[in-house]
């Protein structure tokens, strides 16, 4: 999983700024016994999913109000 994600990193960089509010609190599972390594593949995956809400949000919201009004 990994090495899937690497090539995607470039991309989530920009995304990496406002991630560190996020983090605190993916904390509490970072205490837990998993391997180490987990918590740049979990940050880079919070990225990506922010990223893509933010994506998802920007082109469905004018969508969606349009269904509400009926159309």
């Amino acid at each position: 999983a990994a090495e899937a994600a690497a090539p995607a990193q470039p991309a989530p960089a920009p995304a990496a700024a406002p991630a560190p509010a996020p983090q605190t609190v993916v904390q509490p599972a970072e205490e837990a016994p998993s391997g180490g390594g987990n918590r740049l593949v979990t940050d880079i995956a919070i990225g990506v999913a922010g990223l893509a809400t933010g994506i998802a949000l920007a082109i469905l919201g004018p969508w969606l109000r349009r269904l509400k009004r009926g159309y």
